[in-house]
């Protein structure tokens, strides 16, 4: 027998990419949240067509181990852990599980987040509509919507919790960009996938997630100065996207900001002190931001193809 009369009768290679999603969970330092995380989305997961990444990015604390518990408790549920050699950031665990996902649709949130009841199936169910989709998400306390402006552009994007994606389309954008370390993550993927393939995201309000706001002031500085620091980040990387006199490209505009503020606070005539302290916090955050990416070079991205060297598999369960 020769090599083409054994090749026709050999079985057809498998797809790699035969399921219907993959949910990919960024986790990093939520041992004490993870499982409740798992909890949420687990049962809404179905053997042989979906399954979940959780991507530990070097957590210090029981985060991986706490993985691992769960999935032995869970043995029904298709789950893949993998652990980052050192901390990379959640765009580069986004990447990772994505290269690793076997799944058509690739779906994410966050491991200190739970989705609602039905989260999957709605962004399984939108996908044949569309290649980019955007859940839903809510404050987990008093369930109101939360929204955030990206407030020099009128980008509209998917929240990182609560965002779907068509795997093709995600490997063509080369996926997230792994440099933007902290905040605005999602903003940047959107900015691309709007300049490459003008496609911005479809909502899909099924599909909610419960996002857990910072419950104390250091907190809520952190993840304000995050923010506003992958803001100016993208400035620096898009300068197309943002304009060059923008508080989050000019000092002085950013002082100007925070002179206004000030002023409006001293005459009593800012309509909410607390938004007004939150804006001077803002403008302060974006000036630190500025000085201290003038310091550091971002560098060249990682191509996607090598978004999984060095990482770790240590469950694979699929």
């Amino acid at each position: 027998m020769n090599k083409d009369d054994a090749g026709a009768d050999a079985p057809p290679a498998r797809d790699v990419h035969c399921l219907e999603a993959s949910v990919i969970i960024p986790a990093y330092q939520v041992e004490h949240l993870i499982s409740e995380c798992l909890d949420a989305i687990g049962p809404q997961l179905v053997a042989g067509r979906h399954e979940l990444i959780v991507v530990d990015d070097a957590s210090t604390d029981g985060t991986a181990a706490e993985v691992r518990r769960w999935s032995a408790a869970h043995p029904g549920v298709p789950l893949s852990l993998l652990v980052a050699p050192k901390r990379c950031g959640a765009n580069a665990s986004r990447n990772a599980g994505a290269l690793h996902a076997s799944g058509r649709l690739l779906a994410f949130t966050d491991g200190d987040d739970l989705v609602r009841e039905g989260w999957v199936d709605s962004m399984v169910q939108a996908s044949a509509h569309s290649a980019f989709l955007a859940g839903a998400v809510h404050d987990l306390h008093t369930n109101a919507p939360i929204t955030y402006e990206f407030r020099f552009t009128s980008i509209k994007y998917a929240h990182g919790n609560s965002m779907a994606v068509a795997r093709k389309l995600l490997v063509e954008l080369e996926g997230f960009d792994p440099r933007i370390f902290r905040g605005g993550t999602e903003v940047e993927f959107a900015a691309r996938m709007k300049q490459q393939f003008a496609i911005t995201p479809t909502e899909v309000p099924g599909a909610i997630t419960l996002y857990r706001q910072p419950t104390t002031s250091t907190g809520t500085l952190l993840r304000i100065y995050r923010r506003q620091y992958g803001h100016v980040l993208i400035g620096r990387l898009h300068p197309d996207l943002v304009p060059a006199d923008s508080s989050y490209r000019s000092i002085r505009t950013a002082l100007r900001l925070i002179t206004t503020e000030v002023c409006q606070l001293l005459r009593r005539r800012a309509p909410s002190r607390d938004l007004c302290l939150q804006n001077i916090v803002r403008a302060a955050s974006r000036i630190v931001a500025i000085l201290r990416l003038r310091l550091i070079t971002p560098g060249d991205r990682r191509t996607f193809s090598e978004s999984l060297d060095g990482y770790r598999v240590e469950i694979d369960n699929r």
